[in-house]
Parts: structure tokens; C-alpha cells; sequence
């Protein structure tokens, strides 16, 4: 996956392909976040259209625990799109739409962004792998059925502020940590009350990689 980050003397030139994310950050306030090139991201549904080895998208039989709070796990549906010859039709699956490598089997069309500011805004971004996402709570991605409660809600919060002030190397190691703790895991797709733990991935975490940038008033 590519993240690419300009800065200008007014504004924020910033591409991306694939699964990693960018967050921007104007005087406190999310103003921009990439969307990433999976089966949510509509605008490549059009896209894949045109891909002549395209063959479609399939959920697997197993789900992905994702993190709903700082100790607590969800499953949710994974998805896998799949692209082959009319010989070998399942050749291929990803769980990106688009990817770098792979003999441009996805092919790819960076999603840009521009953010303009002013001398007086203080600017923060954050650049990071899916490892590094995939550990941080953030209100615009995690996942709120069932409804969240007051400490999930102080949670995000919480990691807003990280993500705000902290360093990359910070920000890396609270991930890491993340990865490596015992975790509660709602693993029932539908009824949440059913439980099971501890899990962890101490042995088999996804990379983690982060870079930081701010501009201050």
C-alpha cells in the first residue's frame, strides 16, 4: 500500500492506495480521513467494472475480531475480492480492491486529497499502516452495534488525544502493546452477549508503521 504526504506553504497534498490511512487534523478537528480500497469504499465497486479479470467478491467462512474498546474484541464479516482468467476464474483474492505489486492484478487510482490552511491553524497528521489502525479507536471506524457505552465512548476519546499528541514512535508502541494484551472477544456475529477469552496476538500481529507531521499557529 502507498501513502504520499506534501506540505505546502497553505496546503496538504496527500495520496493513497490500498489500507493504510491518513488522518488529518485542523486546529483540533478531523477534517480528513482516506477511505480505504475495500468492498465499503463504493466508488470501487464502479471502478473494478472495467477490470476485465474482476470476478467478484465472497465472504469467507470465518470472521475478523476487530477492536470495539481498549479490552474488548467484535467479530465482524470479512471480504475477499477475486480476480482470475476465464481459466482460472478464483485465481486471486484480496481483501483490497487496490494494491501495489501483486503483477497490478487490481490495478490502482490513488485516492488525492488538498487541504488548504491558514498561517494561523495548527495542523496535525498522522500517516500509518493497517497495523497501526487496526489498534486505535476512532469514532468515524469502529464498530457501534450494539450501541456504545459511556467508557467505550471515553475510550475513543481517549486515543483522539493520543493521536493528537503523541509521537509516531508513541503511537507505534501503544499499538504494539495493543497487539500483544489478553483481549475479551465477542466472537458471535449476531448475539453479543456471547463471549469467549482471553485471545491475543502476541505471536502473530500485522505490521505496525507510523509517521507524524505538525504544523503549529
Amino acid at each position: 500500500t502507498l501513502i504520499i504526504m506534501r506540505a505546502f506553504a497553505s496546503r496538504i497534498d496527500v495520496l493513497s492506495v490500498g489500507d493504510s490511512s491518513i488522518l488529518i487534523h485542523k486546529n483540533g478537528d478531523l477534517v480528513y480521513m482516506n477511505e480505504k480500497h475495500t468492498h465499503t469504499n463504493s466508488r470501487e465497486h464502479e471502478r473494478l467494472k472495467s477490470n476485465p479479470q474482476y470476478r467478484g467478491l465472497k465472504k469467507p467462512f470465518d470472521y475478523i475480531p476487530f477492536i470495539r474498546n481498549s479490552h474488548e474484541m467484535q467479530a465482524k464479516r470479512g471480504y475477499y475480492n477475486y480476480f482470475g482468467s476465464d481459466f482460472e476464474p478464483q485465481k486471486h483474492h484480496f481483501a483490497m480492491t487496490q494494491a501495489l505489486g501483486h503483477k497490478n492484478i487490481t490495478g490502482y487510482d490513488p485516492e488525492r486529497h488538498i487541504e488548504y490552511f491558514e498561517e494561523t491553524d495548527d495542523i496535525n497528521i498522522v500517516m500509518g499502516s493497517d497495523g497501526l489502525f487496526d489498534m486505535l479507536l476512532l469514532e468515524k471506524t469502529v464498530n457501534k452495534t450494539p450501541e456504545l457505552n459511556p467508557s467505550e465512548l471515553e475510550d475513543i476519546q481517549k486515543d483522539n488525544i493520543d493521536i493528537l499528541t503523541m509521537s509516531a514512535t508513541e503511537l507505534v508502541e501503544k499499538a504494539e502493546k495493543r497487539w500483544k494484551k489478553d483481549w475479551i472477544y465477542h466472537w458471535h456475529i449476531k448475539d453479543y452477549s456471547q463471549v469467549m477469552g482471553p485471545i491475543s496476538f502476541d505471536n502473530g500481529y500485522d505490521d505496525i508503521s507510523a509517521i507524524t507531521w505538525k504544523k503549529n499557529k
